[in-house]
C-alpha cells in the first residue's frame, strides 16, 4: 500500500478525518487501516452521531456513505455546510457502492469534492485525501501569516485587557485592606481606649462596609471577562462537591459572623460531577455570597447534595428565613439574563452575584435555578450538572452505536 508523504500538514499524523458509514464492518475495517497509516478518526454510522461530533470536534476532512439511515449523505453534507460555516473550507468526499452520472452531478451541485467507490482501491482512497488536502493548503496558505497576526494581537489585547482588570482589583482592595486593618487597630484600642459608643459604631460601620466592598471586588473580574470567548472555554474533570464547599464556606465566614448565620451541610449522597472546578467554585461563591446578603440575622444557610438523577448531579443552597424584600430576587435574576457588562452596572448586586453565578453554570452544560418559598420565607438555588459517577470525563472518539 502507498504510503502517504509526512513532510507537510497533509500527513497522515496532523490529519484528523471523519468517516461516517453505516456498514458497521467495512466501519471498523477503514478505521483501523487510516489508524495504521496514522490519521486520526472519528468513526460515526449515521449522520445524526456524525453531526454531534462536530459540536466539538474539528476534523480536517469528512468521508461519508451516501446511502444511510435517519440521514442520507447529501442532507448531512447540506447540514454541515449550514449549520458549520467555519469548515466550509473542509473537504467533503463521498463513498458509493456505484457513483452513477446523476449521482456525481447531485453531488457536485451539493458540494461534494470528490467520490470514492466500493469496494474501496486504499491507494486510490489515500491518494483522493492527500490530493484534497493540498488543494485546501494550497488556498488558505497565503493568508495563514495574516490570521497568525491578526491572533497574536488578539492574544496582546487579551493580555492588556487581564492586566487592567488585575491592576484595578489590586487598586481596589489595597485601600480596603487597609480600611479593614487600621478599623481593627482602633477598635482594639491599640492607640488608647474609644470612649465615645457613637465613634464606636462607625468604626464597625466603617469596618463593615469595607468587608463588603472587599468581597466584592472579585466580581469586577468575573462580570469583564464573562463574555469573552476564553472565558467561555471550560475544562470539565470529575470535581467532588465537597472540598470546593468547605472552600467557599471559608472565604465566606465574615459575613457568616456577621449576620450570625450558621452553616448546614448535608453532602454524604455528594457524588463527583462533570465540571470546571474553578468555575464551579466561583458559581458556588457568588450564590452563597447572594444568600448571605439575602439572609435574616440568625437564619440557617442550607447546603445539600442530592443523589443523581438521569444522570445529573444537584447541589441545592437555601437560607431561611430570608428578608421579606428579597422575596422577588428570582424574578429579577430573569429580568436581567442577556444584560451586557454595561447594562448590568446599575442593578444590585445580589441580582449581579446571581447572574454570574447562573452565567458560570451555564458555560458548564449545567442549569441553574432560583426561587422564593413564602410561607418558610426561604430562598433556595439549585445547580445541575452533568454527573461524573461513571468516571468517564472525556468523549470518545467513537460514537456510539
Amino acid at each position: 500500500m502507498t504510503q502517504p508523504d509526512s513532510s507537510d500538514a497533509t500527513s497522515p499524523g496532523a490529519v484528523t478525518a471523519l468517516v461516517v458509514e453505516d456498514e458497521r464492518q467495512l466501519l471498523d475495517e477503514m478505521v483501523e487501516d487510516m489508524e495504521d497509516q496514522g490519521y486520526r478518526v472519528l468513526a460515526s454510522e449515521d449522520g445524526e452521531q456524525a453531526l454531534a461530533f462536530l459540536d466539538e470536534q474539528h476534523p480536517d476532512i469528512i468521508i461519508s456513505d451516501i446511502k444511510m439511515p435517519k440521514m442520507d449523505g447529501y442532507e448531512l453534507q447540506r447540514r454541515i455546510r449550514e449549520d458549520h460555516p467555519h469548515l466550509s473550507s473542509v473537504p467533503f468526499v463521498f463513498l458509493s457502492s456505484y457513483a452513477t452520472s446523476q449521482e456525481i452531478i447531485t453531488g457536485k451541485k451539493s458540494g461534494a469534492d470528490d467520490y470514492i467507490t466500493k469496494p474501496i482501491n486504499y491507494e486510490h482512497f489515500y491518494a483522493t485525501i492527500e490530493t484534497r488536502l493540498r488543494e485546501v493548503r494550497r488556498i488558505t496558505s497565503p493568508y495563514n501569516a495574516q490570521i497568525e497576526e491578526a491572533r497574536q494581537q488578539i492574544r496582546d489585547l487579551k493580555e492588556s485587557e487581564d492586566a487592567f482588570i488585575e491592576r484595578a482589583e489590586s487598586q481596589l482592595r489595597t485601600p480596603l485592606t487597609g480600611i479593614i486593618g487600621y478599623t481593627e487597630a482602633l477598635l482594639a484600642d491599640l492607640f488608647g481606649p474609644i470612649e465615645n459608643a457613637t465613634q464606636r459604631t462607625y468604626l464597625e460601620m466603617i469596618q463593615r462596609n469595607a468587608r463588603d466592598l472587599l468581597e466584592r471586588v472579585p466580581q469586577i473580574g468575573t462580570l469583564a471577562r464573562l463574555g469573552r470567548t476564553d472565558a467561555q472555554r471550560v475544562e470539565t474533570e470529575a470535581v467532588s462537591p465537597r472540598p470546593l464547599v468547605n472552600e467557599v464556606i471559608d472565604r465566606c465566614q465574615y459575613h457568616m459572623q456577621q449576620r450570625d448565620v450558621s452553616a448546614k451541610l448535608d453532602l454524604d449522597r455528594a457524588e463527583p460531577v462533570h465540571a470546571d472546578a474553578e468555575k464551579l467554585e466561583e458559581a458556588l461563591f457568588h450564590t452563597i455570597f447572594c444568600a448571605l446578603g439575602a439572609a435574616e440575622e440568625s437564619a440557617a444557610l442550607i447546603i445539600t447534595a442530592r443523589a443523581a438523577v438521569d444522570g445529573t448531579g444537584t447541589l441545592a443552597i437555601a437560607v431561611s428565613p430570608a428578608r421579606d424584600d428579597m422575596s422577588d430576587l428570582p424574578d429579577r435574576l430573569e429580568k436581567i439574563v442577556g444584560a451586557n457588562a454595561s447594562e448590568l452596572a446599575g442593578r444590585e448586586t445580589e441580582a449581579i452575584a446571581l447572574f454570574q453565578a447562573r452565567a458560570l453554570v451555564e458555560l458548564q452544560g449545567g442549569r441553574y435555578q432560583a426561587g422564593f418559598e413564602r410561607s418558610t420565607r426561604t430562598l433556595h438555588f439549585s445547580i445541575e450538572l452533568p454527573s461524573d459517577s461513571d468516571g468517564e470525563t472525556g468523549q470518545p472518539l467513537r460514537a456510539a452505536s
